[in-house]
Order: C-alpha cells, then structure tokens, then sequence
C-alpha cells in the first residue's frame, strides 16, 4: 500500500487534470471512439481533505501540500 503522502500526490495530480484539461475525453482504441470519464472532483477534494489529516496525525505537525504542476 502506498503512503499516505504518495497517495495525496496522486489525488493532487488527478485534480490538478481535471481542473486543468476536464472530467471527460476521447479516446481512440483501434478505431473505435469512446468516451473516458476521468474522477469525480468534489470525491477527490473529500480524500485529499482526508490525508492531509491522516498526514498531520502521523506527523505531528502542521501540513502545507504543494500540488505539483
């Protein structure tokens, strides 16, 4: 299982996605279109509000996350 700060660089990176490029792209496989939804954004703000908690309790400290770009 990842870390908990491996797993908020994860969801950091996903939202950062979505912000960025949208929750919804096409794709072509073999000539066939199809449509990927990628996460639901107010669930990833819920988890990542979740492990900076979980990395402030592990820590011991205060938790500044700097969401790489």
């Amino acid at each position: 299982m990842k870390s908990y700060d491996e797993q908020l660089a994860n969801v950091q990176r996903a939202i950062h996605e979505i912000e960025t490029n949208g929750a919804e792209c096409e794709i072509e496989v073999n000539g066939n279109r199809r449509r990927v939804r990628r996460g639901d954004l107010a669930t990833l703000y819920k988890r990542e509000a979740w492990l900076i908690r979980a990395i402030h309790r592990e820590t011991g400290s205060g938790y500044t996350p700097i969401t790489p770009i």
